[in-house]
C-alpha cells in the first residue's frame, strides 16, 4: 500500500512539471494538384498562459514544399494560429510524401542560454493519387 501512495505521490509531481507547449491538430494533409497553393494553418497552444517563445521550422521530405509565413513567434494567450503554404508546382511521384513542422520553446528573455528545449513537431503529409484503379490495403 505505501508503494502505491508513494507512486501516486510521484505521479502527481511530476505531472504538474508539465510544459506549456502544444500543437493542434497533430497532423494534416494535402491531396496534389499541380500547381497548387493551399493555405493551411496550426495552432500553438500555451496551457500556462505565461510568455512563450517559439521558433518554428519544416524538416523532411516536405521541406521544398512547406513555406511558413513565420518562423519565430512570441505570445501571452492560450493559443495563437501559425499559417503555412503548401506549394506543389512540380510533378511528383505517386504515394505519400511526410514532413514535420517542428515548434522549439525557448525563454525569450533569455535567448542566449543553453538549456534543453521542448520540442513538439505536427505531421504534414502530401497524397499524390495513383493514374487509374487502385487499392490501398493496409
Amino acid at each position: 500500500m505505501k508503494k502505491i501512495m508513494m507512486y501516486i505521490i510521484i505521479f502527481i509531481l511530476i505531472t504538474s512539471f508539465c510544459s506549456a507547449l502544444g500543437l493542434r491538430p497533430a497532423q494534416s494533409k494535402v491531396m496534389y494538384q499541380k500547381g497548387l497553393m493551399e493555405e493551411k494553418s496550426i495552432k500553438l497552444i500555451n496551457n500556462e498562459g505565461k510568455k512563450l517563445g517559439v521558433h518554428l521550422s519544416v524538416e523532411g521530405a516536405i521541406s521544398k514544399y512547406i513555406s511558413l509565413h513565420e518562423t519565430s513567434t512570441i505570445f501571452y494567450g492560450d493559443e495563437k494560429t501559425i499559417q503555412y503554404t503548401a506549394n506543389l508546382f512540380e510533378e511528383l511521384e505517386p504515394g505519400e510524401i511526410s514532413g514535420y513542422i517542428v515548434a522549439e520553446e525557448f525563454d525569450p528573455e533569455n535567448e542566449n542560454i543553453v538549456a534543453s528545449n521542448l520540442k513538439v513537431k505536427h505531421k504534414v503529409t502530401i497524397i499524390t493519387p495513383r493514374e487509374g484503379k487502385f487499392m490501398n490495403i493496409k
